[in-house]
């Protein structure tokens, strides 16, 4: 190595851009991490943990470096921590204990450790505490390992206590910008999250079991979350994200203060299966709320949504459920700012999906709508019904007069889609940046009278498609699914590619056909700077 080399990799800038690529995404460092705790999680799970250990073990000057990202995110539990105590282990296997609130044992922990404690404690800024249910084998393998790690964290709620006392009552983690759990995480939880969480707690995760049966459920699972946000009003007054799912919130009041713990600072929210008006206009009074992700739930509850809600501060809108509940939950939300819609919609049948689009252009925000992310899954198709596929052009009658758009996705489950839908597109939507028209890679439940023998739906050809990205130079990505090219299809892209300028703006280019060398020399000819992807579908 020579002596400039040596150099350059002893100056921290350059030793932080290095590390930094092991770690893909910092949630801890963005303004509003992700609000579904799967993302989180997936975010977490791709961190190079092996290579930052191997890099704080090169030297001193690298160890600090190295440590404060291999340390920043504890994605399961606890545990990493606690191990750095001698003795820990055997401490765990004593039996089970009375929890966070009976802590009567004592463990005794040398100064020298309690420094090097905290010297690791002070570098976490992401928890994961219990990802998944317990006995879940995505999370933890066969079921029993589960149950022992949950009764490793029960016991261990005495050492945490003593550990809180050595630190004169303050947090142990007194950096921690994310912390999720579930519902059943301790017996204790409110004193847990003291212990745990301090005032520099941005995001507070709460998953709670889910369970089709009631009887299945946590029994104080409410109360449970109730507690926590009272928690939240005093020691961590500065959260500005907070996600709620699992539990059946329908029977959970979100009176304005009990959500005031975090009300003035609040600035996204999720809440899952959401009955009735009363959550959507509690947090319509959150002044700096700008992001609000929500799952309807049982258009019985949804006759309140008539009366409008006003956000201040809304730029981004996420909805799932039926459509007979988002529609008029669309129609229930007032906000200027809001310029980006995702809608999440499982619709019994194709045309049930208007439903969701019809007050779209209707909506104040519709001339300022700049994002529109539509996921259309079928539960039921009937194949004796002529009423199989949607016509897109139904869909687009309903957005076509957004001008503003700029970013369109569409997931969709039988819709056909046409040539003249393309043209359409490309006249309507002057500022188009990003376009995907594919189908929903979820496959939707057959009839029970057997398996379809209809055709696959209609779908444009790849000349159409070519054609719409070379109307919009603004173009930044574009994916549509096509018909497979013929070789008199072919032939006249490649005819097309050999008179037109090329579209230098494109980065991204789904032909959805099978792969060809001819095809990939023309396209590449028209997109120069485009990746080309080939997705072969296979049709039944």
């Amino acid at each position: 190595m020579s002596v400039a080399t040596r150099l350059a990799l002893n100056i921290p800038d350059v030793l932080l851009e290095i590390f930094s690529h092991f770690i893909p995404r910092k949630s801890w460092e963005r303004p509003f991490p992700p609000l579904d705790i799967s993302d989180l999680s997936m975010e977490l799970s791709n961190i190079d943990r092996r290579s930052l250990a191997r890099c704080a073990l090169v030297c001193r000057t690298w160890s600090p470096f190295a440590l404060d990202l291999l340390w920043a995110a504890l994605p399961d539990g606890i545990g990493p921590l606690l191990n750095l105590i001698p003795g820990y282990g055997r401490f765990g296997r004593g039996g089970r204990d009375q929890g966070l609130s009976g802590a009567k044992r004592t463990f005794q922990v040398p100064e020298r450790v309690w420094q090097r404690f905290q010297q690791y404690a002070i570098r976490v800024k992401c928890f994961i505490y219990e990802r998944r249910p317990y006995g879940s084998r995505l999370a933890y393998g066969p079921p029993l390992r589960g149950v022992l790690r949950r009764a490793k964290l029960d016991l261990a709620s005495p050492l945490l206590c003593n550990l809180y006392d050595m630190n004169g009552g303050q947090p142990l983690l007194p950096n921690l910008r994310i912390l999720q759990w579930r519902s059943s995480t301790t017996p204790a939880r409110g004193f847990a999250l003291r212990i745990l969480a301090g005032p520099r707690l941005n995001a507070f995760y709460i998953d709670s079991v889910q369970c089709n049966y009631a009887s299945f459920r946590s029994e104080g699972d409410l109360a449970a979350i109730e507690g926590d946000l009272a928690t939240l009003k005093k020691t961590c007054p500065r959260v500005e994200h907070i996600h709620i799912t699992g539990t059946h919130i329908h029977e959970f009041d979100p009176s304005l203060d009990r959500l005031t713990p975090m009300c003035a600072n609040l600035r996204s929210a999720r809440f899952d299966r959401v009955f009735g008006n009363a959550i959507v206009a509690v947090l319509a009074q959150v002044p700096r709320l700008q992001v609000v992700d929500i799952e309807l739930c049982g258009s019985r509850s949804l006759g309140d949504l008539s009366t409008p809600n006003t956000f201040r501060a809304l730029r981004e809108l996420t909805a799932r459920g039926n459509p007979l509940d988002i529609g008029p939950f669309l129609r229930s939300v007032t906000s200027k700012r809001l310029s980006s819609i995702k809608l999440l919609v499982s619709a019994p049948f194709p045309r049930d999906i208007m439903k969701c689009t019809e007050p779209l252009p209707l909506l104040p925000c519709a001339d300022s709508l700049a994002r529109l992310h539509l996921d259309m899954s079928v539960h039921f198709l009937s194949h004796d019904d002529d009423d199989d596929y949607l016509p897109f052009s139904a869909l687009l009658d309903n957005l076509l007069s957004i001008r503003q758009l700029e970013n369109i996705k569409l997931y969709l489950t039988c819709v056909e889609v046409t040539n003249a839908d393309l043209s359409a597109i490309a006249a309507a939507w002057p500022l188009l940046r990003c376009l995907k028209v594919l189908p929903n890679p979820e496959p939707y439940e057959r009839n029970w009278r057997g398996s379809t023998t209809k055709p696959p739906p209609i779908r444009p050809s790849l000349l159409s498609v070519v054609d719409l990205a070379m109307k919009r130079p603004m173009l930044e990505e574009l994916a549509v699914e096509t018909n497979y090219t013929s070789h008199n299809g072919l032939d006249e892209i490649e005819d097309f590619a050999q008179h037109a300028t090329p579209h230098a703006n494109l980065v991204f280019f789904d032909s959805f056909t099978a792969e060809d060398g001819r095809l990939a020399t023309a396209l590449s000819r028209l997109f120069p700077n485009a990746t080309l992807s080939w997705t072969d579908l296979d049709w039944p």
